[in-house]
This record gives structure tokens, C-alpha cells and sequence, in this order.
């Protein structure tokens, strides 16, 4: 199309004369303050789409949950189901923003057919799609190339694939080396998957920080098998491990330990030799084939994922009596393999999954498409941490009440021991991080109103997963000096909460942890498709920010609300948060483990 042009960089706008009222600006990126005054200063009219119409994401979420339903339907296998894009993780899988931008785009096009059009795109599947889709030649393209844009996919993944394998590999070998310990054939299993973090190395004693208390309440009679991912450090994860084998008699072992030589290599060419079939995949009458297939094997499917079915597999085959198993549960990739080998070596085994953390309207994975009964990997039943996030999940799936079954939060017992801290004028605010790199836009934003906001403190708080330091490099150096901004390096997100007055949070779960000690929240909508709020459906001791200007007048609201009207509010969210994470007592445990 003549009329359309595409660049990577808004500096590239300056091309353009101004004043030209005929040129429509779209952005398919967050704009920062300084992206802002070049439209400004150009003179373009700018309809991106940065506000979405009411209901639109819910609508949309049917959409999508729909499309993937028809996907998996042509593409039942063992690959499909280990993919990224079959887990529907909003972390990994970017196929919803890609449509939505597509939908967008097409809307604006539509409505502006005799326009100069300019988009502003970095990401790569979403530029080489509008180039091909709208037949955008190089003359029209402000695009700056590296060596990796020549490269062809098929070669990335095969490289991807091979560095996947060989650490894989490694781990299997460290594994069996290091726990010299044998597994033994053993009668009437209970099989635990958990994870183990590398901050654990250095506990006395073993506690699962996903399932505590459960191991008490489990019969005598039955063996228990803790089956983990290992977080960290493998070498020193699997040292302790092999610690605790002897000195607590725990059956614990990391995942790669059942896995053998065999089943990556024939992991490895089963992902790289498949083929994705997709036929008449469409929403609102735009052809998605193109868009899927290319996001398919951007996120692809990971060996890691796949290996779990023949680690579940060859465990299986030491004993053919495991009476249940209990896993953390997400629809992840590894989860569906997990499942599916028991499914097909273990018919007899109840499978129980487990909501462990939030759930916010992104998280997909959780939602069940209207075929997935009959077709997907699931576990028999799916207990929750409360009556929330059930009634969350069921609000968006295809299933039967009976699946998704209130239970208890097992891992926030120690919420209850959190003294309120007294209500105060704003100055501090704690920013908690999620565990992502893309958490970076998010950061850049507390930046800006940092920079904007000089009488307020700023403390950043990074994930366990992702330090700072992996995470600094993304950030706009021009903010890295600011003096207003900490980053914190407390072991206890208590001792940051202790030092706040305000939690200013994206996506991360510790708004309930500052609710529950009697701090305000303040959520930033950044522009994604769906909400990553956990307390999306939250009305008290919390607001809704999206911009330096809603900030500030949230900030003012906050400072001059009343002590009674506080309490009073404060009141209603610990009331929300009760029934979002019901308490573990003996009864409920009791309840979890005889499911």
C-alpha cells in the first residue's frame, strides 16, 4: 500500500514535514514522555489506540480462548501441547497482543483508506507482518536491520534446540553424579511436584515453599516423592538435595534424574521436524494463519517442557502404583507433558493441580477452552487458594463447577502475622517487580514519575528470579541517576513494606501482602491486552493509575482521606484478600490432602 509507512524508531518521525494534518500516527509501543513531544513537535494526529472501549478485553479473551481451542484441535499432539503458545503463559506467548495490534491497525486503516499512515513497531513478528500484509516496500520502511533479522528461523530454533539439549544433558549428567543416592522400588506413591529455589541451600531443614504443611497430614501408609524444578545454582541445589535425602530420609529429586540420553534426543527432533497445521483461523474476519504460524515459532516449544513426559514416564515404571499426585498448577508447558504421561502410563492416578499463586485476566492458561475436556492435558480436579480466583476461572471457562474446587492458601500462612502499619502521608512507595524482563516498561514508567515527582521515594524492589543488574540494562540510562529512586536489597519484602507508605505494582502479588498490612495500593495500567492486575476485581484500599497525572491526583485523594473512612476501607480489602487467600488451618489442609 502507498499510503503506509512502518519505523522502529520515533525519531525516524522527523522525516516527515509538519503540519501535515493527512499523515495518522499509530503506535504499537508504550510512548514515554519524550516520544510524546516529537508527535508533538511533528504535528501528526495520533490514533493509536491506547484506550480500549469498554468490555473489549473480555470479548476479546473469548476471542482468543476460542482461537486456541481451534488450534489445538488441528494440532493434538505431544509438540503443540509443550508449546508456549498451548500454555497461553502471558509472559511468553505474545499471540494476543500481536491480534489485538492486527485488529487495531485494521480498524485505523479502514477508517483513514485515503491517509498517510505511519506505524510505529519494534517488534519484529508484527513488522514483517504488516511489510507483508500491506505490501510495504523498502523505500517506505525506517527500519535499522541487524545480522539476526537475516537469519532464518528454522536455523534459530535448530540453534535454540541444540543449546537447550546440551544444558539439558549436562544437568542429567550432574544430577545422576552428585545424588549417588539410588531410587528404589516402591509401593502406594503420593508424588509431590514442586520447585526448589537456590535461597533454600542455606535452611536448616526442608520446607516446601509451595505445598508447607501438607506432608504432615498425609497418610502413613502412602510414600511421599518430591519430584522439583531447580532454580538457581544446579550444582549447589543438587548438593543439598542429596543432603536432605540422608540426613531428612525425603525422597526428593530434581526432574532431569529420570531423564536419559534417548527421550532428548528424540525430543529434539520431534519439536525441530514439526509442523503446524492451521486451517480457516480467523477473528472478526481477518486471516490470522500468517500471524500464528510466525508467533508459533518465535515462542516455540522447549525440550525442558517436552522431557517432562518421559521423566514422568521412566519414574512411573520403578513402581505402578502412585495412588495421586499433587503439582503446582498454570497450564505451563511442562504441566500439560507432566499430565499427559500420566494419563498415558498411570491411567489409575488422581491428578491434582494446584492454583498456588494469583490470577489476573491474563492469566489464560487457567481458563479452559470449550473442547479442552476432551482433548487437553488436565488434571482431574483444580483447587484453589480461595473463593476469588475460583469464581475468576470460571467466569472465562468451558467446565463444569465441580472441576475448579475452593480450597486454601497454602503459601501465605505467614500473612497473618503482619502488623498493620499506621496510616501516614505518601512519601515512600515500594515498587515489587515480577520475575520478566518486559517488566522493564513498567519500570521505565516508575521512572518517569520519579523524575516527575522529586518530593516522593521511590524503592524498587526486583524479583528472586531477575536481579537488577539483568535488569538495569533495559532501562533509559537518562533515569538510572535519579536520587529519589532505591533499589532494595532486603532478603524480606516485610522490611521493605515496614519502610513504605504505598505499594505502586504492575503485575506482582505482593499488593496483597501490603494490603494486608495496611497499606494503599496503586495499580499502573500499562497498555496490554488483557489486565495483570491480580486485584482486578478489588474496589477498596486500591486504585488505578496510567499516567504521571492520574498518579498525582491519586497520591492528593489518598493524603486527604479521613481515619475512620480509611479504616472503614481498610476494612473491606482485608475482607477481599480473606476470601481471595482463605486461611490453611488443619481442616482445610486435612480437606486439600484427602481430595
Amino acid at each position: 500500500m502507498k499510503n503506509i509507512y512502518i519505523l522502529d524508531s520515533i525519531h525516524n518521525l522527523k522525516i516527515f514535514k509538519k503540519n501535515q494534518k493527512k499523515i495518522k500516527f499509530i503506535s504499537f509501543e508504550n510512548l514515554y514522555l519524550n516520544d510524546i513531544k516529537i508527535i508533538e513537535q511533528i504535528s501528526v494526529t495520533n490514533v493509536s489506540i491506547q484506550k480500549k472501549i469498554e468490555n473489549f478485553s473480555d470479548l476479546f479473551l473469548k476471542e482468543y480462548l476460542s482461537l486456541i481451542n481451534k488450534i489445538s484441535l488441528q494440532n493434538n499432539n505431544s509438540v503443540w501441547w509443550s508449546s508456549e503458545m498451548a500454555s497461553r503463559n502471558p509472559f511468553t506467548s505474545q499471540l494476543p497482543y500481536l491480534i489485538q495490534s492486527f485488529v487495531n491497525f485494521d480498524h485505523i486503516y479502514k477508517k483513514f483508506p485515503n491517509d498517510i499512515i505511519v506505524i510505529y513497531c519494534k517488534n519484529n513478528i508484527l513488522k514483517n507482518f504488516f511489510i507483508q500484509k500491506y505490501k510495504i516496500n523498502k523505500k517506505r520502511q525506517y527500519i535499522k536491520k541487524n545480522i539476526n533479522d537475516y537469519i532464518p528461523i528454522k536455523f534459530k530454533n535448530f540453534y535454540s534446540l541444540s543449546l537447550q539439549f546440551t544444558s539439558l544433558f549436562i544437568r542429567i549428567i550432574k544430577s545422576r553424579f552428585i545424588l549417588s543416592k539410588k531410587f528404589k522400588y516402591q509401593d502406594n506413591l503420593i508424588l509431590i511436584k514442586s520447585h526448589f529455589f537456590e535461597k533454600q541451600i542455606n535452611d536448616k531443614k526442608y520446607v516446601d515453599e509451595f505445598f508447607k504443611d501438607v506432608y504432615k497430614y498425609i497418610n502413613q501408609n502412602f510414600k511421599v516423592i518430591i519430584l522439583v524444578h531447580a532454580h538457581g545454582n544446579y550444582n549447589k541445589i543438587c548438593e543439598k538435595i542429596s543432603k536432605i535425602q540422608h540426613n531428612e530420609s525425603l525422597e526428593i529429586y530434581p526432574y532431569e534424574y529420570f531423564i536419559n540420553l534417548k527421550d532428548i534426543l528424540f525430543c529434539f527432533f520431534k519439536i525441530f521436524l514439526f509442523k503446524l497445521n492451521l486451517h480457516k483461523l480467523s477473528i472478526y474476519d481477518l486471516d490470522l494463519s500468517g500471524l500464528i504460524k510466525n508467533e508459533f515459532f518465535r515462542s516455540y516449544t522447549s525440550i525442558n517442557s517436552y522431557a517432562f513426559y518421559y521423566s514422568i514416564r521412566n519414574l512411573i515404571k520403578f513402581h505402578k502404583n502412585i495412588h495421586k499426585t499433587f503439582l503446582t498448577y498454570e497450564n505451563r508447558s511442562w504441566e500439560n507433558m507432566f499430565i499427559k504421561s500420566f494419563r498415558d502410563h498411570s491411567l489409575n492416578t488422581k491428578i491434582i493441580g494446584y492454583q498456588h499463586s494469583v490470577v489476573y485476566q491474563a492469566s489464560a492458561g487457567y481458563y479452559l477452552c470449550e473442547n479442552d475436556e476432551f482433548i487437553k492435558p488436565l488434571p482431574d480436579i483444580l483447587l484453589t487458594n480461595g473463593s476469588i480466583t475460583r469464581e475468576k476461572i470460571l467466569k472465562y471457562s468451558f467446565c463444569k463447577e465441580t472441576f475448579v474446587k475452593k480450597s486454601c492458601a497454602l503459601r501465605y500462612e505467614y500473612l497473618d502475622n503482619f502488623v498493620k502499619i499506621k496510616q501516614d502521608k505518601i512519601s515512600n512507595i515500594l515498587v515489587p517487580l515480577e520475575g520478566v524482563l518486559n517488566v522493564s516498561s513498567f519500570v521505565d514508567k516508575v521512572f518517569e514519575l520519579a523524575n516527575n515527582n522529586p518530593n516522593l521515594n521511590f524503592i524498587i524492589r526486583p524479583h528472586p528470579v531477575l536481579k537488577w543488574v539483568e535488569l538495569k540494562n533495559k532501562i533509559s540510562p537518562i533515569f538510572l541517576s535519579l536520587k529519589n529512586v532505591k533499589i532494595s536489597k532486603n532478603k524480606s519484602i516485610i522490611d521493605d513494606l515496614v519502610l513504605s507508605n504505598l505499594c505502586l505494582y504492575w503485575s506482582s502479588a505482593a499488593c496483597i501482602e501490603a494490603i494486608k498490612m495496611g497499606l494503599p495500593v496503586i495499580h499502573f495500567k500499562m497498555e496490554s491486552t488483557f489486565s495483570f492486575d491480580p486485584l482486578f476485581s478489588c474496589k477498596y484500599l486500591k486504585w488505578d493509575i496510567e499516567d504521571n497525572d492520574s498518579f498525582v491526583k491519586v497520591i492528593n485523594y489518598i493524603n486527604k482521606i479521613d481515619k475512620l473512612e480509611y479504616k472503614k476501607l481498610l476494612q473491606y480489602s482485608e475482607n477481599y484478600i480473606n476470601e481471595y487467600l482463605i486461611k490453611a488451618n488443619q481442616k482445610k489442609i486435612e480437606s486439600f490432602v484427602n481430595e
